[in-house]
């Protein structure tokens, strides 16, 4: 029975990756850049529900204006975490540009490379 749950999780996960890419494909050129910002956010906080992933932010984010968050993050599933609390772009390697539905999902949260 676990097995089937971990196969249907990640197999609700892989649609919504999907489902992402077509967004930034086909939606995101005709959004704001305020519009795309929030897709991504909302974006973040559903892959990770759906993973039963729960978010609780301590303290408050910057909410306005520049802010310098440095971190070194140990797993993928920290990236998400931290654009669910808020937008932010991330800084990475040129590389991972190129990497299947990773580079082109990480280009379109705004990732500087």
């Amino acid at each position: 029975m676990r097995s089937l749950i971990a196969i249907w999780k990640l197999l609700r996960g892989l649609w919504h990756v999907l489902v992402g890419m077509w967004t930034i494909y086909l939606r995101f050129p005709q959004w704001a850049p305020e519009q795309r910002e929030m897709r991504v956010q909302a974006w973040a906080l559903k892959f990770l529900a759906l993973w039963g992933v729960h978010v609780r932010v301590l303290g408050q984010p910057v909410a306005t204006g520049p802010a310098l968050l440095v971190c070194n993050h140990i797993s993928w599933l920290d990236i998400l975490v931290i654009h669910a609390a808020r937008h932010c772009r991330f800084v990475s390697k040129s590389d991972i540009r190129a990497w299947p539905l990773v580079g082109m999902l990480a280009t379109g949260a705004g990732t500087l490379y």
